[in-house]
């Protein structure tokens, strides 16, 4: 059932973050200013790709991703990923239908991820239907598939350096203000210039992405 799936994610999210570690850090900046702590009217929609085992664990890949869902959603930031897609059902065809209405897509990089074909298969998607894409750097690999770096060259990591876990609390702000960065550009670009000197929005900007 989705409570049930809901509270596998939390649980999951909760434990990875128990052996990472948990704060409450001041929230990511850039020369644009700080995320806003506000709700967003609008929320980014975000779809997450991830392969449920890696390198650390039958599972842990599948944990990684449920601590990110959970962290972005605290965040006000909804989210999608396979464990959302109803039992039974087709779970491909949700998540394309998911990805068809998302602002983002956040894949988490390694090299189980790599090797398999689903996975390559929604990265395909994505960059097809021109959505984008947030990669996470999950696990160490040495031999990026080609076609992959192609589709990836244009885009910012995280982090730009290691990996994801090696400090959860300060990536999981670098992405939620990369997928909050993302939705202000489209919308900025979808409305044109407003009355807000600094970044072209309305001062009243829709968003509350809070880069003013």
């Amino acid at each position: 059932s989705t409570q049930s799936t809901g509270h596998r994610q939390g649980r999951m999210g909760d434990e990875f973050q128990a052996s990472h570690g948990a704060g409450s850090p001041d929230p990511a900046t850039d020369e644009d200013g700080p995320i806003s702590d506000d709700e967003p009217e609008e929320q980014p929609r975000v779809v997450l790709s991830y392969r449920t085992q890696s390198a650390a664990g039958a599972t842990k890949g599948e944990e990684l991703m449920a601590a990110i869902k959970q962290r972005l959603e605290q965040q006000g930031i909804q989210t999608y990923s396979g464990l959302d897609a109803p039992p039974g059902g087709n779970w491909r065809y949700y998540w394309c239908e998911s990805c068809d209405g998302c602002t983002v897509m956040v894949p988490l990089l390694s090299p189980a991820y790599y090797a398999s074909k689903a996975c390559i298969d929604e990265l395909r998607y994505a960059a097809m239907t021109n959505r984008m894409i947030i990669p996470i750097q999950a696990e160490p690999f040495e031999n990026e598939p080609p076609e992959c770096s192609k589709m990836l060259q244009n885009c910012v990591r995280i982090p730009p350096v290691g990996y994801f876990a090696d400090d959860f609390e300060i990536n999981i702000q670098s992405l939620a203000f990369a997928v909050r960065r993302s939705l202000h550009s489209i919308k900025k670009t979808s409305r044109g210039k407003g009355d807000c000197g600094a970044c072209n929005c309305r001062s009243d900007c829709a968003t509350g992405c809070g880069i003013m």
